[in-house]
């Protein structure tokens, strides 16, 4: 296989990675002037490579550096801003350009932390940190190692903690702070690669690809912002559920644990008639609140905690809750074994486990799916992969399918439902499955995905009309051709283009002879949706124009000034 495709694949991820951190990081600030509530940010410069460079002025001094500041607010890794430094070029045997300068840690600590309030900055011994910031206080960063006894030998380590400083407070009083080794990594990577490790600092802990996902649109102020085909159907579909849908609503909670997906669960109860609760996670409903014995079945004990209030909820919001009646069980978690059927009035022996709803629960859930009107199904009924066990999901599937057919909407909502639909080869005969994954599970519990706000809150386009005419100062050549409505004669004055924004909207207009023009000599007013312009003596003539019929109301225009491109400028207020 060529590897060069599988390079230029990595390498365009780390640029577009580096790209956002850089737009983003510029939003990130420490501390908060309304809380009383102290931030621990720490701060220090690395060297990341250095480089022989000729300097006709300073021939010895012919080493250049590579050496970046960084700072983070200590427990929360996403406010990591980092910056390049220019420190001077050194002599080829010099082990270092040195610490920060005064002179660059001021033009990036004093925007950075003055008056934010509340902040403790942590750094090394450099002077240059020591810069006196309004409203901050300093301990210094000890980057000695802790001598210890262990099994009878001495080591060196790095303990949690180095020094503890009673810092005086402006106000009187102290503050006693602990000021702990240094936290931020030094990686020998360069631009790039170091703003890309920044983007995974950033998001540690998280899963990395799906917020390279979310970066692509988050944060870009542009002014036409779409959306791809699927999303587009993805979002229709779950807005008959979640939006606007045909009632009865009716949604179908599947799975192991009741903790993964409470959330979902809650937001459904609000906004469904009934919910049928299934597969893994039903065993925990009924030991918990129905004192059923469930032999060795999955029982969430995180969930158990919860799922009497999710049923008091239910209830409480009118939606009916309908949980299976029977099962089919198996002694060990596998295809071929021996099996029994048992009730809820029985219980599920000691060592059985349920893996899949009887027949009396199929029966029901289609019933119930039946006198639907939109269903929603998230989660299989039992251990579909093994086929003894795949009835229950089967008949789920049928009955979801022949809703669809009946005219109902039927929507799977993602995982492993999705999986059943591919397996029994029936995605063409439910209304939409979805293939969103963990964005749809996220966006059925009522989350605000990144993406999908950038898109609703991208600015509205403007459209509109725009008539014109000329107006000859000199009475002598009034009522000329020259006076006619510009929208039947010439074009000058209908060239126009659009500047989008949120809070306002320019316009502008290309016209000869604005070069001689000063602000007086012009002249706006508008109403709800049109402005007018008059312009006096452009070229020897009075111009007047409007635009009329805007898509959007607009509360007024201000004063219009030249701009070197011969272009008018009105902008909403």
């Amino acid at each position: 296989m060529d590897h060069k495709p599988v390079e230029r694949i990595f390498t365009n991820l780390e640029i577009a990675r580096a790209r956002y951190v850089e737009s983003q990081e510029k939003l990130i600030t420490y501390g908060d002037p309304s809380s009383s509530m102290w931030k621990d940010v720490e701060a220090d410069e690395v060297d990341l490579g250095k480089a022989l460079v000729d300097d006709v002025d300073y021939p010895a001094y012919n080493l250049k550096w590579e050496q970046w500041c960084g700072s983070v607010e200590r427990g929360r890794l996403t406010s990591l801003r980092l910056f390049r430094l220019q420190p001077p070029a050194t002599k080829p045997n010099s082990p270092g350009p040195g610490p920060i300068r005064k002179i660059e840690w001021g033009k990036i600590g004093t925007p950075l932390l003055r008056d934010r309030n509340e902040v403790v900055l942590h750094t090394d011994g450099a002077r240059a940190y020591k810069l006196s910031i309004p409203g901050l206080l300093h301990a210094n960063v000890v980057h000695k190692k802790k001598r210890v006894m262990l099994k009878s030998q001495v080591r060196r380590i790095k303990p949690h903690f180095t020094k503890v400083y009673d810092l005086k407070l402006p106000e009187g009083g102290e503050l006693r702070v602990k000021s702990g080794t240094q936290i931020i990594d030094r990686n020998a990577v360069l631009r790039r690669k170091l703003r890309a490790a920044q983007f995974t600092y950033w998001n540690k802990g998280r899963n990395a690809w799906k917020a390279t996902g979310e970066m692509s649109m988050v944060g870009c102020n542009l002014p036409e912002k779409v959306a791809g085909l699927l999303i587009d159907k993805e979002l229709k579909a779950f807005s008959q559920v979640l939006t606007n849908p045909q009632r009865p609503l009716v949604a179908v909670v599947g799975g192991a644990k009741i903790s993964d997906k409470i959330k979902l669960i809650e937001n459904l109860i609000d906004k469904a008639d009934g919910i049928i609760i299934c597969g893994g996670m039903a065993y925990t409903f009924l030991k918990q609140c129905f004192g059923m014995k469930i032999g060795k079945s999955l029982f969430d004990k995180k969930g158990a905690d919860i799922v009497q209030g999710i049923l008091d909820k239910a209830k409480a919001k009118g939606c009916e809750v309908t949980l299976p009646v029977d099962w089919l069980c198996g002694q060990e978690f596998k295809n071929d074994q021996e099996t029994k059927l048992a009730t809820r009035e029985e219980g599920i022996p000691d060592g059985w486990e349920g893996m899949d709803c009887g027949p009396k629960s199929m029966e029901l859930f289609a019933d119930t799916v039946k006198a639907a009107k939109t269903v929603v199904w998230n989660g299989p009924a039992g251990v579909f992969e093994f086929d003894n066990f795949s009835k229950g999901t089967k008949a789920l599937l049928d009955a979801v399918a022949g809703l669809h057919a009946s005219g109902g909407v039927g929507i799977i909502g993602g995982g492993d439902s999705a999986t059943a639909a591919a397996k029994w080869d029936m995605e063409d005969k439910v209304s939409f499955v979805s293939t969103g994954g963990g964005a749809s599970l996220e966006l059925l519990e009522g989350k605000v995905l990144p993406g999908i706000a950038a898109l609703t809150d991208a600015p509205p386009k403007w459209e509109g009309t725009v008539t014109g005419k000329y107006q000859w100062d000199d009475a002598k050549k009034k009522n000329t051709d020259a006076d006619k409505d510009m929208s039947s004669a010439g074009d000058a004055i209908t060239k126009y283009s659009w500047g989008d924004g949120k809070k306002q909207v320019s316009i502008y207009i290309e016209l000869d002879g604005l070069d001689d023009c000063t602000e007086d000599m012009f002249q706006a007013s508008s109403g709800e949706k049109d402005v007018s312009l008059t312009i006096a003596k452009v070229a020897g003539r009075r111009r007047t124009f409007s635009l009329k019929d805007l898509a959007h109301e607009i509360d007024g225009v201000k004063e219009c000034s030249t701009i070197p491109d011969r272009f008018v400028s009105l902008k909403k207020v």
